[in-house]
Protein backbone atom coordinates (compact mmCIF):
# COMPACT_ATOMS: atom_id res chain seq x y z
CA UNK A 1 0.00 0.00 0.00
CA UNK A 2 2.94 2.16 1.11
CA UNK A 3 4.61 1.77 -2.09
CA UNK A 4 1.62 2.64 -4.89
CA UNK A 5 1.26 5.80 -2.97
CA UNK A 6 4.89 6.28 -2.56
CA UNK A 7 4.74 5.83 -6.55
CA UNK A 8 1.85 8.06 -7.30
CA UNK A 9 3.25 10.84 -5.53
CA UNK A 10 6.53 10.64 -7.71
CA UNK A 11 4.47 10.25 -10.77
CA UNK A 12 2.73 13.38 -10.27
CA UNK A 13 5.86 15.08 -9.17
CA UNK A 14 7.29 14.03 -12.49
CA UNK A 15 4.18 15.51 -14.15
CA UNK A 16 4.38 18.34 -12.33
CA UNK A 17 7.82 19.09 -13.23
CA UNK A 18 6.86 17.96 -17.48
CA UNK A 19 4.34 20.32 -17.31
CA UNK A 20 6.38 23.40 -15.49
CA UNK A 21 9.23 22.88 -18.03
CA UNK A 22 6.50 22.77 -21.31
CA UNK A 23 5.32 25.94 -20.04
CA UNK A 24 9.01 27.98 -19.80
CA UNK A 25 9.89 26.45 -23.18
CA UNK A 26 6.59 27.81 -24.57
CA UNK A 27 7.43 31.31 -22.87
CA UNK A 28 10.86 30.98 -24.33
CA UNK A 29 9.43 30.26 -27.63
CA UNK A 30 7.15 33.42 -27.60
CA UNK A 31 9.73 36.01 -26.47
CA UNK A 32 12.10 35.03 -29.00
CA UNK A 33 9.46 35.23 -31.66
CA UNK A 34 9.38 39.15 -30.58
CA UNK A 35 12.70 40.29 -32.50
CA UNK A 36 13.45 43.67 -31.62
CA UNK A 37 12.08 46.62 -29.69
CA UNK A 38 9.91 48.68 -30.91
CA UNK A 39 8.00 46.98 -33.84
CA UNK A 40 4.65 45.54 -34.05
CA UNK A 41 3.78 41.82 -34.55
CA UNK A 42 0.21 39.98 -35.05
CA UNK A 43 -0.23 37.63 -32.06
CA UNK A 44 -1.02 34.04 -33.11
CA UNK A 45 -0.31 32.49 -30.12
CA UNK A 46 -4.04 31.30 -28.36
CA UNK A 47 -2.76 31.31 -25.19
CA UNK A 48 -1.46 35.00 -24.92
CA UNK A 49 -4.76 36.08 -27.11
CA UNK A 50 -6.78 35.04 -24.76
CA UNK A 51 -4.72 36.07 -21.60
CA UNK A 52 -5.17 39.75 -23.09
CA UNK A 53 -8.83 39.54 -24.03
CA UNK A 54 -9.58 38.29 -20.61
CA UNK A 55 -7.85 41.17 -19.45
CA UNK A 56 -10.28 43.27 -21.70
CA UNK A 57 -13.21 41.92 -20.47
CA UNK A 58 -12.67 42.58 -16.74
CA UNK A 59 -11.62 46.15 -17.35
CA UNK A 60 -15.50 46.25 -19.83
CA UNK A 61 -17.21 44.47 -16.47
CA UNK A 62 -15.49 46.98 -14.09
CA UNK A 63 -16.99 49.68 -16.42
CA UNK A 64 -20.13 47.64 -16.64
CA UNK A 65 -20.63 47.52 -12.90
CA UNK A 66 -19.32 50.80 -11.86
CA UNK A 67 -16.42 49.41 -10.01
CA UNK A 68 -14.15 52.22 -9.64
CA UNK A 69 -11.53 50.91 -6.88
CA UNK A 70 -10.87 48.10 -9.27
CA UNK A 71 -11.20 50.21 -12.49
CA UNK A 72 -8.12 52.62 -10.66
CA UNK A 73 -6.28 49.72 -9.74
CA UNK A 74 -6.26 48.46 -13.45
CA UNK A 75 -5.42 51.93 -15.28
CA UNK A 76 -2.12 52.81 -16.40
CA UNK A 77 -0.59 55.14 -13.64
CA UNK A 78 0.62 57.49 -16.53
CA UNK A 79 -3.10 57.65 -18.08
CA UNK A 80 -4.47 58.22 -14.64
CA UNK A 81 -1.91 61.53 -14.15
CA UNK A 82 -2.30 62.88 -17.42
CA UNK A 83 -6.44 63.03 -17.57
CA UNK A 84 -6.38 63.59 -13.60
CA UNK A 85 -8.64 60.46 -12.71
CA UNK A 86 -9.31 59.72 -9.37
CA UNK A 87 -12.69 57.63 -7.66
CA UNK A 88 -15.61 59.97 -7.80
CA UNK A 89 -14.29 60.72 -12.09
CA UNK A 90 -13.01 57.55 -13.43
CA UNK A 91 -16.11 56.54 -15.18
CA UNK A 92 -16.89 59.26 -16.59
CA UNK A 93 -13.42 59.88 -18.05
CA UNK A 94 -13.07 56.46 -19.32
CA UNK A 95 -16.82 55.22 -20.68
CA UNK A 96 -17.15 56.97 -23.22
CA UNK A 97 -19.56 54.37 -24.99
CA UNK A 98 -22.12 55.27 -21.64
CA UNK A 99 -22.11 51.62 -21.16
CA UNK A 100 -22.02 51.97 -17.41
CA UNK A 101 -24.76 49.75 -15.31
CA UNK A 102 -25.41 47.57 -18.84
CA UNK A 103 -23.97 43.90 -19.22
CA UNK A 104 -21.72 44.81 -22.65
CA UNK A 105 -19.10 41.74 -23.20
CA UNK A 106 -15.99 42.44 -25.65
CA UNK A 107 -14.81 39.95 -28.64
CA UNK A 108 -11.91 40.73 -29.10
CA UNK A 109 -11.03 40.80 -33.01
CA UNK A 110 -7.62 41.10 -33.44
CA UNK A 111 -4.14 41.49 -31.10
CA UNK A 112 -0.92 42.84 -32.04
CA UNK A 113 2.34 43.32 -29.84
CA UNK A 114 4.68 45.71 -29.13
CA UNK A 115 7.98 44.51 -27.37
CA UNK A 116 9.14 47.52 -24.67
CA UNK A 117 11.40 45.90 -22.86
CA UNK A 118 13.01 42.57 -21.75
CA UNK A 119 10.00 41.95 -19.44
CA UNK A 120 7.19 44.26 -20.65
CA UNK A 121 4.90 43.67 -23.90
CA UNK A 122 2.11 46.29 -25.01
CA UNK A 123 -0.84 44.75 -26.59
CA UNK A 124 -2.88 46.50 -28.75
CA UNK A 125 -6.38 45.00 -28.50
CA UNK A 126 -8.98 45.43 -31.33
CA UNK A 127 -12.11 44.33 -30.39
CA UNK A 128 -16.00 44.65 -30.63
CA UNK A 129 -18.52 45.21 -27.48
CA UNK A 130 -22.07 43.60 -27.34
CA UNK A 131 -24.96 44.38 -25.19
CA UNK A 132 -26.29 41.33 -23.62
CA UNK A 133 -30.23 41.89 -23.45
CA UNK A 134 -32.66 39.24 -22.33
CA UNK A 135 -33.50 37.96 -25.50
CA UNK A 136 -30.80 38.94 -27.66
CA UNK A 137 -27.21 40.29 -27.88
CA UNK A 138 -26.11 43.26 -30.15
CA UNK A 139 -23.33 44.99 -31.48
CA UNK A 140 -22.10 48.04 -29.33
CA UNK A 141 -19.69 49.09 -30.92
CA UNK A 142 -16.10 49.19 -31.75
CA UNK A 143 -13.44 49.11 -28.83
CA UNK A 144 -9.36 49.58 -28.74
CA UNK A 145 -7.49 49.06 -25.39
CA UNK A 146 -3.52 49.23 -25.01
CA UNK A 147 -2.45 46.44 -22.29
CA UNK A 148 1.21 46.20 -20.81
CA UNK A 149 1.95 43.07 -19.12
CA UNK A 150 5.31 42.46 -17.15
CA UNK A 151 6.17 38.60 -18.11
CA UNK A 152 8.32 38.78 -14.88
CA UNK A 153 5.53 39.93 -12.56
CA UNK A 154 2.69 39.55 -14.09
CA UNK A 155 1.07 42.82 -13.80
CA UNK A 156 -0.90 43.86 -16.22
CA UNK A 157 -2.11 47.51 -16.61
CA UNK A 158 -4.87 49.50 -19.14
CA UNK A 159 -5.30 52.53 -21.24
CA UNK A 160 -8.15 53.15 -23.27
CA UNK A 161 -6.98 53.81 -26.92
CA UNK A 162 -8.10 55.40 -30.19
CA UNK A 163 -7.02 52.58 -32.40
CA UNK A 164 -4.52 54.32 -34.76
CA UNK A 165 -2.86 51.35 -35.52
CA UNK A 166 -5.84 49.03 -36.60
CA UNK A 167 -7.40 52.50 -38.76
CA UNK A 168 -4.26 53.53 -40.27
CA UNK A 169 -3.69 52.78 -44.09
CA UNK A 170 0.02 52.25 -44.01
CA UNK A 171 -0.41 49.23 -41.12
CA UNK A 172 -2.95 47.08 -43.53
CA UNK A 173 -1.30 44.23 -43.64
CA UNK A 174 -2.46 43.97 -39.91
CA UNK A 175 -5.59 43.97 -40.52
CA UNK A 176 -5.75 40.36 -41.58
Amino acid sequence: MKNKKVVSICLLVILAILVFALVIVERVKYQNNLDTEGKVYNIDNYSVFFTVDECANRFIGYISSGNTENLLLLLNKEYIQKYGINSSNVIDKIDTMNFKDKIITMQTKKVLAKKISNNVVKYYISGELYLDEIDETTKYGNYYLEINIDSDTLIFDITPYDGRIFKESNNEKFND
